[in-house]
């Protein structure tokens, strides 16, 4: 237990060591009153930072690199608001895919309804057009299709109207599934 102990301590005074040159390089890289953030710690160097400060305190610190504690605030916060643009910039990013999402998911939907309205359509049509020309079994077949894809009172009428136009004896003859329950 002691060796660990003595080992960390040895290991917290070569992070002081190199963590002061570095701020020493942040002090004399002083460009006015502006110190530049890009001297300023990350990674590694700046949990090392974080855990002396923690261990020793900011006062002990200060004795040897009087700017040493501020070197590592500074680079604490600095560290903390890149962490923060990340996370809302992952938010916002993951917001724009969802939306992206749910508006093709309506488009996908809208053109899909669309799609299945033109066929009823032209069902309907077919359904129309072979009966005024007296092919009641394809007007059946047509009708039962435009109700398939779109029932409602519209497909519904049109196949009824074709049922109707088929004699007893055609009725029979009809295998369309699901013509006998309509008829």
């Amino acid at each position: 237990r002691l060796r660990e102990q003595i080992a960390d301590e040895q290991r917290l005074y070569e992070a002081r060591e190199r963590l002061e040159q570095l701020c020493r390089r942040w002090v004399d890289d002083e460009d006015g009153q502006i110190r530049s953030d890009a001297l300023l710690l990350q990674g590694l160097p700046l949990a090392e930072g974080r855990d002396l400060v923690t261990k020793w305190g900011k006062a002990s610190l200060e004795d040897r690199e009087p700017e040493l504690p501020a070197f590592i605030d500074r680079s604490d916060r600095r560290d903390r608001a890149l962490r923060r643009r990340r996370q809302v910039i992952g938010w916002s990013v993951a917001s724009a895919l969802t939306l992206l999402s749910v508006g093709l998911a309506i488009e996908w939907r809208r053109r899909e309804t669309a799609r299945i309205e033109a066929a009823a359509e032209t069902s309907i049509a077919n359904a129309r057009a072979a009966r005024h020309s007296q092919q009641i079994s394809a007007a059946v077949l047509h009708a039962r299709d435009a109700f398939d894809l779109l029932p409602g009172e519209r497909s519904r009428s049109v196949l009824l109207s074709a049922l109707h136009q088929v004699s007893a004896h055609q009725q029979g003859q009809l295998k369309a599934p699901g013509v006998e329950a309509l008829g």
